[in-house]
């Protein structure tokens, strides 16, 4: 910062103690703003730059709760933790859940992934497998289900739409077979879905007669069970014939 050393009025020194004001003023009167206007400048310099950065913060913080939600204040410390030591099976779960609430498909997908590979939960396939079928990637959801039943899954309901994904994809025999792994599974709830799975399949293939004995034995396995698949039932007997239909009857309950 350049200050006059000597007055250019009656050229006497300006000592530096003059300047610690940021005015120096001479014996004779005259004043030397030079000082006071540098400091005025240096010190706009930085209010500006301080209100730069200010509203950087300010914007960047306000896209973040844009972003988050009502995950905000969360959010930093489970993307912290997942950085760091990992999460918890829930953990991944729960940022899963709050990356879909807020649309961030990949990542709902990577917290899957890392539900997996990180926590060892081949549950996560599953639910990858689901969230792509939701996405309209029928595809992606097979590779991921597929990922889920070598791994040993056993969820009845994964392994249903897993078998739906397959009937979809005109896969009918691997359906089938995924169905059957799904009744396996069920323990004492009715499997009805699975069931009712492999019977749509068979009439599509013109097994009639076996599509029929399954409704047949499903209805005769629970108390509550002939209360499903009573449209098929209709419709097979029509295909069968009723005389066919009741030999067919007969026959599954000497078996029985």
């Amino acid at each position: 910062m350049k200050f006059h050393s000597f007055c250019p009025r009656c050229g006497n020194t300006l000592s530096n103690e003059h300047h610690s004001t940021g005015v120096a003023i001479c014996e004779c009167g005259f004043a030397d703003e030079s000082p006071s206007e540098a400091m005025i400048k240096k010190t706009e310099k930085t209010s500006i730059q301080i209100m730069l950065a200010f509203s950087t913060v300010v914007a960047v913080g306000f896209g973040y709760l844009q972003s988050w939600g009502q995950y905000a204040t969360s959010m930093p410390f489970t993307k912290l933790a997942q950085m760091t030591t990992g999460l918890s099976p829930q953990g991944y779960r729960d940022l899963a859940k709050a990356c879909i609430e807020l649309n961030k498909w990949s990542c709902a997908e990577d917290a899957y992934i890392e539900l997996t590979t990180q926590a060892g939960d081949v549950q996560g396939f599953a639910e990858l497998g689901s969230l792509r079928n939701r996405l309209k990637q029928p595809e992606a959801a097979l590779q991921a289900y597929e990922a889920y039943e070598k791994r040993g899954g056993k969820d009845a309901y994964s392994l249903v739409q897993y078998g739906k994904l397959l009937e979809a994809a005109n896969r009918d025999e691997d359906a089938v077979k995924i169905y059957e792994k799904s009744i396996a599974s069920s323990g004492e709830a009715l499997p009805v879905q699975a069931t009712t799975g492999i019977v749509r399949l068979l009439m599509k293939q013109g097994r009639y007669e076996e599509a029929y004995i399954r409704v047949i034995t499903f209805h005769e396995s629970a108390q509550n069970a002939s209360g499903y698949m009573n449209t098929e039932l209709s419709q097979l007997q029509q295909q069968l014939g009723q005389v066919a239909a009741r030999k067919i009857e007969k026959r599954v309950s000497k078996e029985g």
